[in-house]
């Protein structure tokens, strides 16, 4: 997987980026995708409905929520990662 480094072309046919929330108290979906297994499936399905890019999530953002160390953010995530 690289990282998209191209440069935004104005008047282009727009990306879509999917959402994979692999948090345990995710603020969209309430961490239905929290395992590994769920959330490559989820990243899977994105794509084929047409997601050119995803955003994997390992910290949640919903109101009074913890925040999570980088390690366990990292722990994750790169399962996820990995395994799409």
């Amino acid at each position: 997987m690289q990282p998209f480094r191209q440069p935004v072309e104005f008047g282009a046919t727009p990306s879509v980026m999917g959402i994979i929330n692999v948090t345990p108290d995710s603020f969209h979906d309430g961490g239905r995708h929290y395992s590994v297994e769920s959330a490559i499936e989820h990243g899977v399905r994105l794509v084929e409905e047409g997601a050119a890019v995803l955003d994997v999530g390992g910290e949640s953002t919903r109101p009074g929520s913890e925040e999570v160390s980088a390690e366990d953010e990292l722990k994750r995530v790169l399962p996820a990662v990995l395994g799409l």
